[in-house]
């Protein structure tokens, strides 16, 4: 990941986008939250950890993602994730209010011909 810096950024502007349109949030608190619990876990974690060796262990399997994902991408994903969304959430708003004013829109229209009839074959 640390070779493709646009995939990320893309990837991060389409969970912007995504988060912003289906659940009509900031995804602001979602990462703190995210992060809050990772932290815990990791403590936790870290606190109860002894050096047996486990078939199925989490942390013998996490190594592998270290190479993809680091800090940085996870940060920089966020980062942009956090302005698509925001982005989303200003247009969202911009077009609740305009369609919220309160006001009615009449048109009129002018006939200006009779109607034609066509058959089709």
């Amino acid at each position: 990941m640390k070779k493709r810096p646009i995939l990320i950024a893309a990837i991060g502007y389409i969970i912007g986008i995504l988060w912003g349109l289906y659940f009509k949030t900031s995804i602001v608190l979602c990462y703190i939250l995210v992060t809050a619990i990772y932290n815990i876990i990791k403590k936790i974690y870290i606190a109860k950890r002894k050096n047996t060796f486990k078939l199925l262990s989490f942390h013998r399997y996490i190594r592998y993602l270290k190479l993809i994902i680091d800090k940085k991408t996870i940060f920089i994903l966020m980062i942009i994730s956090i302005i698509s969304n925001t982005i989303v959430l200003q247009q969202n708003k911009k077009y609740e209010n305009t369609y919220q004013d309160g006001q009615n829109i009449k048109e009129t229209a002018i006939v200006i011909s009779n109607t034609i009839r066509k058959t089709i074959l």
